[in-house]
Order: C-alpha cells, then sequence, then structure tokens
C-alpha cells in the first residue's frame, strides 16, 4: 500500500500496525532490521501513546470516516462477535503446568444472559505448594467472576496465584463452547 504525504491515517490503524510493528519486535529478541533494541524501560503502552501523540489528526470538518476508518471499524466488528449463551449451569475440568506438573480444577459457572451469576471452582492438587495456591485462587476468584458477562473474564493472578487462573480460563473456554446458543 503507498500513501502519499497528504494521507492521513486513523490513529486506529496506526494503532493496529503499531501493535504488529510491537510484536514483531518483541518476538526477534527486541531488535529492528538496523540492530538497534527497543529501551527496556520504556512499556509498550507509553510507547504507543507517544506514537499517537506525535500522529497528525484530521482537523477537517467532514463528519464522514473515511475509508480506512471505515473499513476499521467493520473489521473491528467482525473480530468481536456478539455471542449468545444458554442460561443454565455448566462446568468443565481446566488444566495447566505448574512446578509440580499437569494439574486440574474443576470450575462450574451458572449464567444468566450471558453474565455470571455463580461460580464453583474445586481444585484436585496433591501437591502442598499446587493446593495451596489454589486454595488462595478458590478463596477470591469469585468477586473478580460473579456479576461479570462470561466474555469479559481474563484471570492472571487471583490472590498471589498465577497459575491455576489458567486451569480456570482452560475451563472457561470448555464451557463458552458447551453454554453457546
Amino acid at each position: 500500500m503507498k500513501f502519499s504525504r497528504s494521507t492521513t491515517l486513523s490513529p486506529v490503524i496506526i494503532s493496529a500496525i503499531f501493535t504488529l510493528l510491537l510484536s514483531a519486535c518483541s518476538s526477534s529478541s527486541n531488535g529492528t532490521n538496523d540492530g538497534t533494541q527497543m529501551p527496556a524501560d520504556q512499556s509498550s503502552s507509553e510507547m504507543m501513546q507517544q506514537s499517537e501523540s506525535s500522529v497528525p489528526t484530521d482537523t477537517g470538518s467532514s463528519s464522514m470516516p473515511s475509508s480506512s476508518e471505515a473499513a476499521m471499524q467493520q473489521s473491528e466488528s467482525a473480530v468481536v462477535p456478539k455471542q449468545k449463551y444458554q442460561d443454565g449451569t455448566f462446568s468443565a475440568v481446566g488444566t495447566y503446568q505448574s512446578p509440580a506438573g499437569m494439574e486440574e480444577v474443576n470450575v462450574s459457572l451458572t449464567l444468566k444472559n450471558g453474565i455470571v451469576s455463580s461460580a464453583t471452582m474445586q481444585g484436585s492438587a496433591t501437591n502442598p505448594k499446587s493446593m495451596k495456591f489454589q486454595s488462595l485462587f478458590s478463596q477470591g476468584f469469585q468477586q473478580e467472576v460473579v456479576g461479570k458477562s462470561i466474555d469479559s473474564l481474563s484471570l492472571d493472578v487471583v490472590n498471589g496465584s498465577s497459575l491455576t487462573p489458567m486451569g480456570f480460563m482452560d475451563a472457561l473456554a470448555k464451557i463458552k463452547v458447551e453454554a453457546a446458543a
């Protein structure tokens, strides 16, 4: 794609391009083609804010989005579909890798209009450390889950437990498939 100097790009498009470039750079040891390194102390969100602040914005009076903005809006809506879920209680076993080996958690979610109305989790670890972290997760995950849309759930660390949420997310993916209307 070739752009003339007078072509302005939507900040959304520039954001998407920047994210792709950043991903490519980080997957190749944070190096670029000219051998330079990205600053280690600068987060990607800081770099994104800097790049967006240097992007010229359209100051025209037209209220119609450009064709590139319209295409980006259309592709964004295609990327995030609105999923419908059946009401009811759904259960699944999620697995994750811990230092002690593969672990399992049994997760049960009750859904009403795509919203989690109740949630339970039962760990099955036998290693003392795994049991401790599954217990910590079990004590705190409900406040992160109940009352929220099933599609908005994304747990990474709960009550200091960083691996058990992976098992929860694995079970959640299975529940979404089972509960899909």
